[in-house]
């Protein structure tokens, strides 16, 4: 009997996952690591965060609420012109990003 894949709320590849984070990558310098760092890219981590991924486990558990309310993401990185890294502030506290839903 083949396995049940892994399924993640944010990812990237040959997994099932409800968002693939390189559908809003950067044209240019596409979405790696460092591209995150240091261009204009909405991390993996932090859309999860966003989406509603308290506990950083890239699924949505008991206790936490999903906040999309329709099926596609808009996202601006808001008048500073980066995106919130939640590695940075983990309770996007500080965070001037806009969304199409309310992610608090």
């Amino acid at each position: 009997m083949p396995s049940t894949p892994s399924s993640y709320l944010v990812a990237s590849g040959p997994v099932l996952c409800l968002f693939d984070y390189t559908d809003g990558e950067h044209p240019q310098f596409g979405c790696g690591q460092p591209q995150i760092d240091n261009y204009l890219v909405l991390s993996p981590e932090t859309l999860a965060k966003y989406i509603g991924d308290d506990n950083s486990n890239n699924t949505i558990d008991a206790g936490e609420s999903y906040h999309l309310q329709s099926e596609y993401i808009l996202a601006s990185p808001g008048p500073d012109g980066f995106f919130t890294n939640v590695a940075k502030d983990p309770k996007l506290n500080r965070s001037d990003d806009i969304l199409n839903f309310d992610y608090k």
